[in-house]
């Protein structure tokens, strides 16, 4: 489960490069979403549009949930 909550290493690098990157009016794809953290992470950031892809039905919910917990608009879940 360490996968969607930010304390993975890959998650945790990739929500560094996310944080120093300029997002504004790029789009994102967050392939393997788990839980949409990188996607959410991104929108905040200024990205759009955002799309969120995973295989896994627990995680299209959880992903659902957590975009709209963070009340954030913009991003697409499959």
């Amino acid at each position: 489960m360490a996968f969607g909550t930010g304390h993975h290493e890959t998650t945790s690098l990739i929500i560094g490069e996310l944080l120093e990157a300029d997002l504004q009016g790029k789009s994102l794809l967050d392939m393997g979403c788990g839980t949409a953290i990188l996607a959410i992470l991104a929108r905040m950031r200024g990205a759009a549009p955002c799309t969120a892809i995973d295989i896994d039905e627990w995680c299209v919910r959880n992903s659902l949930e957590n975009i709209k917990l963070n009340g954030v608009d913009s991003i697409s879940v499959f």
